[in-house]
């Protein structure tokens, strides 16, 4: 479409030299003495010769402008061809880290949430009691995702609100399975009958109530972190 309109403008200046000076060069001048006779096409040239200057002018600007224009455009995407090549290591090192760690941390996230409701119910301490192995197995795995060792290729583009929510996410992780190592060792005197509910929920008030501030503490700041890792994600990767 852009080469039609330049074929055609290029047409329209040509017949435009050829319309003004074939007439001049060959037309016949009017009579000077009563200014009668004469080419009409050649008269009207001359007595219009301010005016056919003038439209040359504007062709002539409007195709300086319009050759601008494609100069311009050709500079611009030569910078953004370049833009894209030095992005792409910080990309490459984002794409990284963002996948498949985001998933990884959002499924945490709504286990720990889960687990966080459960622990802080009234019967939060025999629920633990009860299911202190399942969140030991639980504690380990959120622990290993904080601290994989893909979570650093990028930590170059951490903002400082996401290295803070890392590092209070690794805290919470690590205190939840020392706590829940702790409770292992105190649960070990009691038989786990139903008979010692009462017991073991006396026992585990404190030490739970403990997890479950930690489990806040990880669903919180685990989340800012998350929100951080999408962030990147838009802002490096979704204009690729």
């Amino acid at each position: 479409m852009k080469s039609n309109r330049q074929k055609i403008a290029r047409m329209v200046v040509v017949l435009a030299i050829f319309g003004i000076s074939l007439p001049v060069i060959f037309g016949e001048a009017r009579q000077v003495d009563d200014q009668h006779g004469g080419d009409a096409w050649r008269n009207t040239i001359y007595d219009f010769q301010t005016l056919v200057t003038g439209v040359a002018a504007v062709l002539a600007a409007y195709f300086a402008i319009n050759q601008s224009r494609v100069v311009e455009a050709n500079s611009e995407r030569r910078h953004q061809q370049l833009m894209e090549l030095s992005l792409r290591p910080a990309r490459l090192m984002i794409d990284r880290t963002v996948f498949p760690m985001v998933e990884y941390i959002e499924n945490a996230l709504e286990d720990i949430e889960g687990w966080h409701q459960r622990v802080a119910g009234e019967s939060g301490a025999w629920f633990v009691a009860q299911n202190l192995s399942d969140l030991r197995k639980m504690a380990a795995s959120w622990r290993e995702t904080v601290y994989d060792e893909q979570l650093g290729i990028a930590e170059a583009y951490f903002d400082g609100h996401m290295v803070h929510a890392l590092r209070r996410a690794r805290e919470a992780a690590e205190s939840i399975l020392l706590s829940v190592s702790n409770l292992e060792m105190r649960l070990s005197p009691f038989t786990g009958y139903v008979g010692e509910q009462e017991q073991i929920t006396a026992a585990f008030q404190l030490p739970v109530k403990g997890i479950e501030t930690h489990l806040w503490t990880l669903l919180e700041f685990l989340s800012k972190f998350d929100d951080g890792l999408r962030k990147l994600e838009r802002d490096y990767l979704k204009s690729v």
